[in-house]
């Protein structure tokens, strides 16, 4: 399996699953999960994920593998969504 190249799908810091990493943080933070779980949860994602799209390439849209810039990318959007998610639940909170 090859690594994705520049301009294509797991090549850029931002493609189109980046708004799926997003709401995956979002989500996380919905859940509960604390700061250092969420990044956790998005460092052993991006760990994993080669390994899954090697073994059940039929699973992922797009199955090769990501460069660097772009798991750096779905890990800060990743957080980027728990941080909005946990801001969000938040503010709620302290508006009871």
């Amino acid at each position: 399996m090859r690594v994705a190249g520049p301009g294509e799908i797991n090549g850029d810091f931002v493609d189109r699953f980046t708004v799926t990493h997003f709401v995956a943080g979002m989500a996380l933070a919905g859940m509960g999960a604390t700061a250092v779980e969420a990044l956790v949860s998005t460092i052993l994602w991006e760990a994993v994920e080669p390994g899954l799209k090697k073994a059940f390439p039929q699973v992922f849209p797009n199955a090769t593998i990501d460069t660097m810039e772009n798991k750096v990318g779905d890990s800060v959007f990743w957080m980027l969504g728990w941080l909005l998610g946990d801001t969000i639940i938040r503010s709620r909170m302290e508006s009871l």
